[in-house]
């Protein structure tokens, strides 16, 4: 996909991507303000599980673990020059 996204820019067909980005923020936008019934789902059960704060570093960890993971893949890699998807 990066190939094909690579000769569009370079064959000059930019005016795809800019036509496609108005059309998805268009749609987009249309979506978001949609007037369509909202249900809320609550439960007795959700009021009575606790609410732990040390759970908290656990999970931006994840978050930081993901992150770093995508950028090691993205540059790393390309730096020692190993292809590992082909």
């Amino acid at each position: 996909m990066r190939t094909k996204l690579n000769e569009i820019i370079k064959n000059g067909h930019i005016g795809m991507i800019v036509v496609f980005f108005i059309v998805y923020m268009i749609t987009f936008s249309y979506i978001e303000d949609r007037d369509v019934h909202h249900y809320i789902i609550h439960t007795t059960i959700d009021e009575q599980i606790p609410f732990c704060e040390y759970f908290i570093v656990p999970y931006l960890l994840w978050f930081l673990f993901v992150a770093v993971t995508v950028f090691y893949f993205m540059f790393l890699i390309r730096i020692n020059g190993k292809n590992i998807i082909s």
